[in-house]
């Protein structure tokens, strides 16, 4: 899999890079056959041949969208302090954070990696379109975490859905 959903999100639509030496059936065909040895709630719906000089889908895959969805617990003033942080993100030139990884402290601007930040107050849904750099991309937990504010028990209740995935064009 090319940058897979982190443990814990839900995701509507992975992909991954198979090959295969040497074909012997229909892509048609062989989609079925391997659902057929797939979990339930997981399903090929689509494959498709490439060119051996393609390039692989970690190179092609630029980013993700992601829906966050509030637990009912959080009262209207939690959900106005939450439409204030995400104003005051999007308006930043910048927004640093500090991570602990691999026993070293990291700094990372993650503002640059969030290019579209939204509250649906009608379905509780923060949305969050997030961008890769070489330096590399941004969880929907430290959005959720570190921009908007909220606690981490909170941020564990919430439910993270993957629902999109951005291509390089082409």
């Amino acid at each position: 899999f090319a940058v897979a959903a982190a443990v814990g999100l839900e995701s509507e639509g992975e992909y991954c890079d198979i090959q295969i030496v040497k074909p012997t059936e229909a892509i048609a065909a062989l989609r079925e056959r391997i659902n057929c040895y797939l979990p339930e709630g997981m399903t090929v719906f689509e494959m498709v041949e490439l060119p051996q000089a393609a390039r692989s889908l970690t190179e092609l895959i630029r980013g993700f969208q992601y829906r966050a969805l509030l637990p009912g617990t959080l009262g209207e003033e939690r959900l106005v302090h939450l439409e204030e942080h995400i104003d005051t993100f999007l308006k930043a030139p910048q927004f640093s954070i500090t991570k602990t990884i691999k026993d070293r402290t990291v700094i990372r601007d993650i503002r640059p990696l969030v290019s579209y930040l939204a509250f649906d107050r009608s379905t509780r849904e923060i949305i969050m379109d997030v961008r890769f750099s070489h330096e590399g991309a941004v969880r929907a937990e430290d959005i959720l975490v570190h921009a908007l504010c909220l606690d981490v028990p909170t941020a564990l209740e919430t439910r993270v859905i993957k629902r999109a995935t951005f291509f390089v064009d082409k």
